[in-house]
């Protein structure tokens, strides 16, 4: 009640007076916070009265002192996290708000970033990136698309140095649903994407010595088949001869040996000797019908004879057949190795294996 009666005592008599008070409520004693506006009936007679008009606002003072407490957490919080966050004027592309923590992140102080704006802290290849997602989001909210994004971005801090960030963004309105600013909470990853950079490059390194040494087990492998081939022509070389001289040299002679008059102890010494030869080359014989697809022991001797160049005639002779007989061996081994009929030289077939 004095605040009143003073407010009456200094009252301009050509000027409404407004002030807040407190009031209470005489059916309850409730008080309340009312808004008083005070008008003058007629300035040139104050004793005519005033009109006094009270608004109780108790519920608005609330809700603004509640708001200016939150308002004075949400601060608190912001000054104080590790992250940086910032809210950025999509017209000047400025900070309106940028938390403490950015000094500590970019190196700038805050009087600084207050006269930068975003383009001056990103990389260039940044900036494009940033303006270019911008730009598809504000397009996307013309149809009510518009999405908060995650970005990664370089950027450019005072000492000349660069980092990674991790930038979320949304984006915030005025009362007319109208895109005015974006509020961004930026978070260093400069130390994930150089762990993720050893990691690539480590990753680079174990594939290029793994490459390396397949490459080296590959040359080794030609190496080794090159010497297990010149090998296996020798070995082949080498039973060839082998045969060759035994049909050259010690075949006709044991034949005509068999044709000759021999007593009955000559014959047992022939036998034996005939059986150990066919044991030597018997390793010899075991590959040739395998190749020749399970000759018979005669077709095999044919064909040996044939692979190394004799004519039918020798080997009647150095196997003791007629010649009616080899022509009919050598018919019936074309037949088993798929030739017959085909134009193709037996002798030179069986060369060629």
């Amino acid at each position: 009640y004095r605040r009143i009666g003073k407010l009456f005592d200094t009252m301009p008599p050509d000027k409404m007076v407004e002030t807040e008070a407190k009031f209470k409520r005489h059916n309850d004693n409730r008080e309340f916070i009312g808004h008083l506006k005070v008008n003058i009936l007629d300035p040139s007679d104050l004793e005519k009265g005033v009109i006094v008009n009270i608004i109780d606002i108790t519920e608005r003072m609330q809700a603004e002192k509640e708001l200016k407490k939150s308002e004075k957490q949400y601060r608190l919080l912001a000054d104080n996290v590790t992250d940086v966050i910032a809210v950025v004027d999509l017209d000047r592309f400025v900070f309106s708000y940028i938390s403490p923590s950015a000094e500590s992140v970019f190196g700038y102080t805050m009087e600084e970033l207050a006269n930068l704006n975003v383009f001056d802290i990103l990389k260039p290849h940044s900036a494009d990136y940033l303006m270019a997602v911008l730009n598809q989001e504000v397009e996307k909210d013309k149809f009510g698309k518009a999405e908060a994004q995650r970005l990664e971005v370089e950027v450019l801090c005072k000492n000349g140095s660069s980092a990674w960030m991790e930038i979320s963004t949304r984006f915030l309105r005025d009362s007319k649903k109208k895109i005015t600013s974006v509020l961004c909470v930026i978070h260093d990853i400069s130390k994930r994407k150089e762990a993720e950079d050893q990691l690539h490059q480590a990753k680079n390194k174990l594939e290029e010595k793994v490459k390396q040494r397949t490459s080296e087990l590959e040359e080794r492998n030609i190496a080794l088949k090159v010497l297990l081939d010149q090998r296996d022509q020798d070995r082949r070389k080498l039973e060839d001869t082998i045969m060759s001289n035994i049909n050259a040299l010690i075949e006709p002679n044991l034949t005509r040996l068999k044709s000759s008059s021999l007593n009955s102890k000559q014959k047992v010494t022939v036998k034996v000797l005939e059986s150990n030869l066919n044991e030597i080359v018997s390793p010899f014989m075991n590959r040739l019908s395998l190749d020749y697809l399970k000759l018979t022991p005669t077709e095999i001797q044919v064909a040996n004879f044939l692979q190394h160049g004799a004519t039918s005639k020798k080997i009647a002779e150095s196997l003791g057949l007629s010649l009616r007989t080899i022509d009919t061996h050598r018919y019936n081994i074309r037949k088993k190795i798929g030739i017959r009929g085909k134009g193709i030289n037996l002798k030179t077939y069986l060369a060629s294996i």
